[in-house]
């Protein structure tokens, strides 16, 4: 583990990455909703994933159970009105995303960052209301840029955002991801 990156990242993830993009860019997507609420992703659920999350534990070593699971795209076009960063502290203990772009198409990552203020790398109750917005109070730590195929999986507690550009005109060429949320099973 990267001492400014307590997750994993993993290559090759699937070993079959062409049919699981295939079978994501199958289900149907809905467009970002108009208040922004969500990000500016367009987004379909995905039904639990047995594999999956057999997958995840072997990576993390503990058994985990999944809480939800979507693909994502975004296109040139996106904007985020979310802020800078975020964390995702109350959603879930743990968040993996699968980069599912092909090579040709794939630009930007997952940025990691340190709220300097504080020097907090995650949010807890003890750190308040936070600007997200304001990228003077971010410190970039740590990126995972996006590679086809690549897992990156992190405690959802850490401050993170999408590392531009988005690109691509439509799901077939944009920043395609597959994304879960898990906790540890008890």
């Amino acid at each position: 583990m990267d001492c400014m990156f307590d997750g994993y990242t993993v290559d090759n993830f699937y070993l079959d990455p062409i049919a699981v993009r295939s079978e994501l860019l199958s289900q149907p997507f809905s467009p970002p909703h108009p208040s922004g609420r969500g990000g500016p992703a367009w987004r379909c659920t995905l039904p639990p994933n047995s594999e999956l999350e057999c997958k995840l534990s072997d990576v993390w070593g503990f058994p985990i159970y999944s809480l939800h699971s979507e693909a994502r795209y975004n296109v040139a076009s996106s904007s985020t009105p979310r802020g800078f960063c975020h964390s995702d502290f109350s959603v879930s203990e743990f968040t993996a995303v699968i980069y599912m772009s092909l090579p040709e198409h794939c630009q930007g990552g997952t940025n990691f960052f340190r709220h300097r203020p504080s020097k907090s790398t995650y949010y807890h109750p003890g750190l308040g209301q936070l600007n997200y917005a304001d990228p003077d109070s971010w410190e970039l730590i740590h990126t995972v840029d996006m590679v086809f195929n690549r897992l990156t999986t992190y405690p959802s507690k850490n401050f993170h955002g999408i590392k531009r550009p988005f690109f691509g005109v439509d799901k077939d060429n944009a920043r395609l991801i597959q994304s879960i949320r898990f906790n540890r099973a008890t």
